[in-house]
């Protein structure tokens, strides 16, 4: 423990903060060389009466002032004053401390009279200072920073008092380490405390490195270069400023004091021994995460899912040197299995997986979905199934798990815009689209025949067939009431679930999982909204399965199969799809599923027939198993 929040932290801390600040710089001389040499006469007239994004506002300036005027008066010693009193050493303060002080109160001058200028005035500066002020929460960490400025600020006004007590324990060696181990106690818990501002730095690092190799060269990059470096820039400034407080703090808690108080008694390793130790403390009484996926699992997803430019840098070398062709002598290279979520899809993934020569995306290639073989070079887990998957249908999930990851892809392909408040967009791949998605195919597959469960693929179906002759697609179809049923409940399921931990919502945002819980949302074709009812209305769902599958239409390479039969025939279905694929699949412990169905009501009549006429004719389309 001591080496990880000893040398450890400390090393990982610093490297962390000097490539932070690179990053910085970087960014600077980036938006220099572009305002000098690309375009040195460019005024951007929509937002030159704009505040500006890149300097920091009163809101920066006025806490950062008031702690260092609490401490110029209260303790001018801290700044290298000399003099024999607290008054006469104010006026002794060494002259960078006079041009910082100076520099402060000019620019929040400057930011006052520059709002009054532009018409806001004086009053509604106020308003914001108060709001401003009235919005600080008052967490454990800022209490702790406050009592720490207050407490060096006002330790001349008890002078005498704190020399008498201190005189008092001189030699006190159980009372000397004792503030030892408390100032390992305030380390550890300040650890814990600082967790958000840490996340929150490395989360706008990346996104300032994210804007950085956006591919574009305009001024809607630099904007957004702007905004990035000055939010990283503020995020590191407070980090530090934490840090320097919480260190100030600990060294004279668990060195200064107890040298005082030990004087040539004192160890320095007894000292970081006990410090060591009651850093520990706090780590021991964490109380149970809520997630199954630890803060800094959480904080690696939002750092690789969330920055797209990132995702299509590593998606370039993910498919350097792979071509968009195939070498297979059957007629299939690529297999896609999907439908409206909860058909089957899962569970007849999982079987061909097992079953036959397929190449596929899994739960160990996340977070890092567009570059699963550099990431296979790092993390290479132990894979096994041993875990109910959150559904609560008995499926066992693990890192070998074959799941719908793929949707990730054209996330980023199409930069979210298919994806709005409303719903999903249908939407056409272009050539070029397409072309890139057969090389990030043909690199996962590596030879084999790429296998992929995505329930989205409806919104991109006609132009995937048209595109993709090689490209075999297996949609389940399963009874219209008894599949809204399903997806009613897991929809209930999720949204409490999502409630309790809201990763599980920012986990299936990234995925493009919007089939049910609080980030719901219905496909949308030819732009209407067929959505009328509630989610908890079972009518919501039947014109969720009746906007679905009326869209099917028999097309070459399109195969459906009946959920039921599956279920049923297990066997027999795969052999149909054997011999579809012309190649060999291994049938040895199948499991036939029993599901028995729900007695349901609540649904209108006339909604019900359209259903069962959608599925009726869709079942004389659907592959008949062998017996």
């Amino acid at each position: 423990m001591f080496f990880y929040i000893g040398p450890g932290l400390g090393v990982g801390a610093a490297a962390l903060i000097v490539l932070i600040l690179v990053l910085i710089i970087f960014s600077f001389g980036y938006r220099l060389w572009y305002s000098l040499v690309k375009t040195p006469k460019f005024v951007d007239l929509e937002s030159k009466n704009k505040p500006s994004n890149a300097s920091f506002s009163w809101r920066f300036y006025a806490p950062l002032f008031t702690a260092i005027g609490i401490i110029t008066v209260f303790n001018p010693f801290l700044f290298g004053a000399k003099g024999t009193s607290k008054y006469t050493s104010i006026q002794g303060l060494p002259l960078w401390v006079t041009v910082l002080v100076v520099f402060l109160i000019a620019n929040s001058l400057f930011l006052v009279l520059r709002r009054k200028r532009r018409g806001y005035g004086l009053k509604p500066t106020f308003f914001y200072i108060k709001r401003t002020l009235l919005s600080i929460s008052l967490s454990p960490l800022n209490a702790f920073l406050l009592f720490s400025i207050l407490a060096f600020g006002t330790v001349p006004l008890f002078y005498t008092t704190s020399f008498e007590i201190v005189s008092k324990l001189k030699g006190n060696l159980v009372i000397a380490y004792a503030f030892s181990t408390v100032a390992g106690l305030l380390l550890g818990q300040s650890i814990l405390w600082m967790k958000n501002v840490f996340f929150e730095t490395a989360i706008s690092s990346v996104a300032l490195l994210n804007v950085l190799v956006a591919p574009s060269n305009d001024m809607t990059k630099m904007t957004a270069i702007n905004a990035a470096t000055s939010k990283t820039t503020v995020t590191l400034m407070r980090l530090l400023g934490c840090l320097a407080i919480v260190l100030l703090d600990v060294y004279f808690l668990g060195w200064s004091l107890p040298n005082l108080l030990l004087e040539k008694g004192f160890s320095p390793n007894w000292s970081i021994i006990t410090i060591s130790a009651g850093s520990v403390i706090p780590f021991l009484f964490r109380t149970k995460p809520i997630s199954d996926y630890s803060e800094l699992s959480q904080l690696f997803h939002r750092l690789v899912l969330d920055n797209y430019n990132l995702g299509r840098a590593l998606l370039s070398r993910q498919i350097k040197n792979v071509g968009e062709g195939y070498s297979l002598q059957g007629k299939y290279s690529r297999v896609i299995i999907t439908g409206l979520a909860r058909a089957g899809t899962t569970a007849l993934t999982k079987e061909l997986t097992k079953r036959g020569p397929f190449s596929s995306l899994d739960y160990s290639n996340m977070p890092v979905l567009l570059a699963p073989r550099l990431w296979a070079k790092v993390y290479t887990p132990k894979k096994k199934e041993s875990a109910e998957r959150a559904h609560g249908d008995g499926i066992k999930v693990g890192l070998a798990s074959v799941e719908a990851l793929e949707e990730y892809f054209f996330k980023v392909l199409k930069n979210d815009t298919y994806i709005t408040d409303e719903g999903l967009l249908e939407h056409n791949l272009s050539k070029e689209e397409n072309s890139l998605y057969r090389r990030y195919q043909n690199s996962i597959a590596r030879g084999g025949i790429y296998l992929a469960k995505n329930n989205n693929t409806v919104l991109r179906l006609k132009s995937l067939l048209q595109l993709n002759s090689d490209l075999a697609v297996f949609m389940l179809v399963r009874n219209p009431l008894q599949h809204a049923h399903s997806l009613m409940v897991q929809h209930e399921r999720f949204c409490s679930l999502q409630k309790k931990d809201p990763f599980v919502k920012e986990y299936m945002d990234w995925l493009g999982h919007h089939e049910f819980g609080q980030g719901e949302r219905p496909f949308i074709f030819n732009g209407k909204r067929g959505q009328k009812e509630h989610p908890k209305d079972i009518n919501y769902w039947l014109e969720r399965w009746v906007a679905y599958y009326s869209r099917v239409e028999a097309q070459d390479n399109l195969f459906l199969i009946r959920y039921e039969d599956f279920l049923q025939n297990p066997q027999g279905t795969l052999i149909i799809l054997q011999t579809k694929l012309s190649i060999a699949l291994n049938f040895s412990e199948l499991i036939v599923f029993n599901k028995n169905d729900e007695s349901i009501g609540g649904a209108k009549p006339e909604l019900l027939e359209q259903a069962h006429a959608i599925y009726s004719n869709l079942s004389k389309l659907c592959l008949k198993p062998s017996l």
